[in-house]
């Protein structure tokens, strides 16, 4: 969290302005004189110093010296409020470098808006920090399909070649984009995702190659498209296997001369982006099913990575789970916890929605439950408009109650295991207690 010193001799000011910065998560010190500032400045080395106009006095130079020394010089933001006509004041703030100088009297908007560019930029630097020091960015997990992704993330981070993510939805494809961004080196160039299935049809192009002013009704100023806001960094198209074929045939002469033209314009762009797709099913299929042109997945599909669902990510579930909880906490403000029984149902769940239905799950359950989060807080499985056909082995199992389908699977997989309780325990996902708990629950003797 950072940390914010406010000096200004105008105490009304000095109290709202410091608001404005709590409200943007700084914890704040206030001082409405310059000695006490000194002092606040030399005892808690702040992120940020905000001067008010009342304190562009003859003291300030004093103020100003210690800025400019070690450990200070450079590594405290400094905004400052400035009376038009203090000229010596201009002058000393030009010499210290000073990030934003505000007109007196301060627009409160021009102060909102600076500190929400501060907090984002703070953010995107953690998160970066983060990736280069774990290799996996926002990704959570340690199970041995994971690990195979990490390696694979490291392996395209180096390299410039256009990477093809699939698998089924809610795996996690743009936190993976994102974080191949991230640890490559284009990381401070712009990251930009367009979900092709969702921009109607008739918009895609302009989405994709921008347009200049009158080029089709309703055009009424020009727009970059994703291939100039890409410039100089990443690109990721998600379920590009939703453009239609003719689209198809335009981006891949893009991808092969990094050239384009905005709709309604003669003038070729030029445009440097790394390209990272993305759709939720086998390349393969989507080959033979005529809806991912064969050339163009030789161009996207140079580097391919397969997102593993949830269900086969064994204990990440319960990673997740907690991550997904810690998020709901940080948002909510009131701590709770799973019980053994709510994670233990957790882990036995199919997932049809993989991971984004995980975070679902723990945000609704979060809602409902008291200090702790018990089997009951946990909503009922949803249906899935992805799901297949019901298995035979489903069909067999439906209009039992959920206690019959426990005590069903429970006994299956204890004789594929031969009777070994940790080996079947370790399969289902549960703890040893919990198995010896439900053989007494339902009376299973094998």
């Amino acid at each position: 969290m950072p940390h914010a010193l406010l000096i200004d001799k105008a105490k009304e000011s000095l109290l709202s302005n410091a608001e404005v910065f709590r409200n943007h998560g700084f914890t704040v010190d206030t001082a409405d004189r310059h000695s006490r500032g000194r002092d606040l400045l030399l005892r808690k080395m702040p992120d940020v110093l905000f001067l008010g106009a009342t304190v562009m006095s003859r003291r300030m130079p004093k103020l100003l010296r210690i800025l400019n020394q070690e450990p200070f010089a450079g590594l405290i933001e400094i905004y400052a409020v400035v009376p038009d006509d203090n000229r010596r004041a201009k002058k000393n703030l030009d010499a210290l470098n000073v990030a934003q100088q505000f007109n007196d009297p301060l627009d409160p908007g021009a102060l909102d808006s600076k500190l929400q560019a501060y907090i984002e930029a703070v953010e995107r630097h953690t998160e970066r920090k983060s990736v280069h020091d774990s290799g996996r960015g926002l990704l959570v997990g340690e199970s041995p399909a994971m690990r195979r992704v990490y390696r694979l993330i490291r392996k395209a981070a180096i390299s410039n070649a256009s990477v093809l993510l699939f698998g089924e939805s809610g795996t996690g494809k743009e936190l993976v984009s994102r974080t191949i961004h991230a640890l490559s080196e284009r990381a401070d160039g712009p990251f930009v995702a367009m979900n092709s299935g969702a921009v109607p049809e008739n918009l895609a192009e302009s989405e994709l190659f921008g347009h200049v002013k009158g080029a089709f009704t309703g055009a009424d100023q020009p727009r970059d498209g994703v291939f100039q806001r890409s410039c100089g960094g990443t690109l990721f198209l998600d379920e590009v296997t939703e453009m239609p074929e003719a689209l198809q045939v335009k981006l891949l002469r893009v991808l092969e001369t990094g050239e384009y033209q905005r709709l309604g314009s003669e003038q070729t762009d030029h445009s440097d982006f790394r390209l990272i797709s993305a759709c939720n099913r086998e390349p393969a299929a989507a080959l033979a099913d005529g809806v991912l042109r064969e050339d163009l997945f030789y161009r996207i599909g140079q580097f391919p990575i397969n997102l593993p669902p949830l269900r086969e990510r064994g204990g990440d579930v319960e990673l997740l789970a907690k991550h997904f909880l810690d998020r709901e906490i940080s948002s909510h403000g009131q701590t709770k916890v799973f019980s053994t029984e709510a994670l233990d149902l957790l882990r036995l769940r199919h997932w049809p929605g993989n991971v984004r239905e995980l975070a679902n799950v723990v945000a609704q359950a979060y809602l409902m439950a008291g200090e702790q989060i018990l089997p009951e807080d946990l909503p009922g499985e949803l249906p899935s408009a992805s799901v297949s056909e019901p298995s035979t082995a489903v069909n067999q199992l439906a209009g039992q109650s959920l206690e019959e389908v426990e005590r069903a699977m429970i006994v299956q997989t204890l004789k594929q295991c031969n009777g070994n309780k940790r080996k079947t325990a370790r399969t289902l996902g549960i703890s040893p207690k919990t198995l010896y708990a439900r053989l007494k629950d339902y009376e299973i003797d094998l």
